[in-house]
């Protein structure tokens, strides 16, 4: 009898579903010409200069390139401003070496933009929006190899047999994937800072990333007491080869990184954060219409909003982590 009614207990436990984590997942389509997308400019990490060192594909606010100055372009000027991103509050700036394939510059056809717990839990608390016109790096532009899978990983996308992470385009492998292989770059940024933001009317370089630093064993280090969402960028590319003619802009793939400029509405990046990062609300993407959900027809690989709401947090790649270092494990951010 004892037997039987320990096995109704365990068997009632797997029957509670597991609490979904809060996140943001901003998918930012291309909605604007390409003479709006991609420019060799760099308005945070070298402002006054009229031509960055190499050229940028750009996502989220659609203002920066319209104006005649980008390179001293202002947060005033763009707070607010038209965007491609599904919340239409979120006028961010986001950024990353254009990718080329052969010599070739190639379009990405997706970026999302995730935003989760400081330290990447299922459900957050305490944890802040950024502070306007905060101006983040992430990812090393000089970097001469392989960097942290923690910051940045490359693979072949959820959704195909090689789902990484990997070190490089080449280690991924796409030619030898199965399913639906599309080149993929997750960078992630961190997320414990210090309270202090950089003079921004500078001229050179004026992002923030000296005041902010990756959390420890899930903590944020002494001195740097607010906890900041960690935004992680993903990016894909309809490229299925073997990884060797891939360059960035910026040189070999060991320097993708990322640019975030908060240029949000900043009323409803507060409202994202509560509702999408600091809850424990059992539906995996929180508010669609705040927290973001697939294009229709899954549109860069996520998704229905209802298999994702039955499959889970326990499925959902942007809320699994990987085993450190592990090829084939399944990636925080991989749709």
């Amino acid at each position: 009898m004892r037997k039987i009614s320990l096995l109704i207990i365990v068997l009632a436990g797997l029957l509670v579903p597991a609490p979904a984590g809060g996140h943001g997942k901003l998918h930012c389509k291309r909605i604007s010409s390409e003479a709006f997308f991609r420019g060799q400019v760099d308005p945070i990490a070298m402002r006054g200069e009229p031509q960055s060192m190499h050229s940028h594909d750009f996502f989220g606010n659609q203002l920066l390139l319209r104006l005649p100055q980008p390179e001293l372009a202002t947060y005033d000027q763009l707070v607010g401003g038209p965007t491609d991103c599904q919340n239409k509050t979120d006028s961010a700036l986001y950024w990353v070496p254009t990718l080329m394939a052969g010599g070739r510059p190639l379009d990405p056809f997706s970026f999302i933009a995730y935003y989760r717990d400081f330290d990447r839990d299922l459900t957050g608390t305490g944890v802040e929006a950024y502070p306007p016109d905060m101006r983040l790096v992430a990812g090393d532009p000089q970097g001469t190899g392989p960097q942290p899978l923690s910051v940045v990983n490359w693979s072949c996308g959820f959704t195909s047999s090689r789902p990484g992470p990997y070190r490089s385009p080449v280690e991924a492998a796409c030619h030898r994937a199965s399913g639906k292989a599309f080149l993929t770059s997750h960078i992630s940024f961190p997320t414990c800072w210090d309270g202090q933001l950089n003079d921004h009317a500078t001229m050179g370089d004026t992002t923030d990333t000296e005041h902010v630093v990756y959390p420890v064993r899930k903590a944020c280090p002494a001195g740097f007491p607010h906890k900041l969402p960690e935004l992680r960028m993903t990016l894909k590319w309809d490229y299925q080869g073997d990884g060797r003619d891939v360059t960035l802009a910026s040189g070999s793939p060991y320097t993708m990184h990322g640019d975030f400029w908060n240029t949000w509405v900043q009323t409803g990046l507060e409202q994202m954060v509560d509702q999408c990062i600091n809850t424990s609300s059992g539906h995996p993407h929180g508010s669609q219409t705040v927290c973001g959900f697939p294009f229709p027809g899954g549109g860069g690989g996520g998704r229905s909003s209802a298999a994702a709401t039955a499959a889970g947090a326990a499925t959902d790649p942007a809320l699994v982590e990987p085993a450190p270092g592990a090829s084939g494990a399944t990636d925080p951010a991989l749709v």
